[in-house]
């Protein structure tokens, strides 16, 4: 004798899967936008013929209505990407800045390899970037913009040191590549080193000295 599941139990089961599913995604896009504060774009373009660069671009919504605001670029560290920097681009967007945060080349989306020693073209791939975003924005201060690193990040932005609009202002999180080797002799002039107690890459001491 067969005996058949009534459809009942299942219809529910599916309806409360579906109301499951439909929420995470709602709920994942909410984070991802500030809880709709913010809007969040992506772009490629070529900085150069064979050369594309990729970001994602977190701006306000009531950005139209404010008085031209300086951009932060944000750059990831090794192995990371542009997403993985959200949290710090939410809460810069929720502050009224627009936020380039750029895929180092060999990262996230990028397609290009990935060059250790090539600090300059990492930099120039983010001030490209930028530069297309302070042209092509109504609302953001087209000479203006600062910099929040992590580990890599801060060394490809210290590059920007030498470019013809230079940033405002930096913010490393962590590792700023082994900082304890004094491998670098010029810091920025107006930066903040942010450390944690636990940081695995680098000591407080370090980064106090």
């Amino acid at each position: 004798m067969v005996k058949y599941l009534k459809k009942e139990p299942l219809y529910f089961t599916l309806f409360i899967i579906t109301i499951l599913f439909c929420s995470s995604f709602y709920l994942s896009w909410a984070v991802d936008r500030g809880l709709g504060e913010i809007t969040v774009e992506r772009y490629r373009i070529e900085r150069e013929p064979g050369r594309p660069v990729d970001f994602l671009v977190y701006a306000p919504r009531l950005g139209d209505l404010l008085d031209p605001m300086p951009i932060a670029l944000t750059l990831h560290g090794l192995a990371g990407s542009k997403e993985g920097m959200y949290a710090f681009n939410i809460e810069l967007a929720r502050r009224n800045f627009t936020v380039v945060s750029v895929d180092l080349a060999g990262h996230g989306d990028s397609i290009l390899p990935f060059d250790i020693n090539d600090f300059e073209g990492l930099a120039e791939d983010a001030y490209a970037a930028v530069r297309y975003v302070q042209n092509n924005w109504d609302n953001v201060d087209n000479e203006s913009y600062g910099v929040l690193t992590h580990s890599l990040g801060f060394r490809a932005g210290i590059e920007l040191m030498g470019f013809p609009i230079t940033p405002k202002a930096y913010a490393a999180v962590g590792d700023v590549g082994q900082m304890s080797l004094g491998s670098y002799i010029d810091f920025p002039g107006n930066l903040l080193i942010a450390v944690g107690e636990y940081d695995e890459m680098i000591t407080t001491e370090d980064a106090l000295n």
